[in-house]
């Protein structure tokens, strides 16, 4: 079966926000595991404890939003 020219449309439509969200999700993970892990971004947010609960919370948030995006995306 032929995709016609509105069909076509929202197949790549499709295909080019999945690729958005795969790309997001990664940078979203990888950013949160980075200032999770990482030692030396204490200096780059003036954070006094690394293991603040605020900061904490924040990247885990982070880190469990690029997962479920990732999870969503398959």
């Amino acid at each position: 079966m032929a995709l016609d020219g509105c069909g076509l449309f929202c197949k790549y439509t499709l295909v080019i926000f999945n690729i958005i969200f795969a790309v997001v999700g990664f940078v979203f993970l990888g950013l949160g595991l980075w200032l999770r892990f990482s030692d030396n971004n204490r200096t780059i947010f003036q954070v006094q404890e690394l293991n603040s609960s605020a900061f904490v919370m924040i990247v885990t948030i982070l880190m469990a939003l690029g997962a479920v995006m990732l999870i969503v995306l398959v």
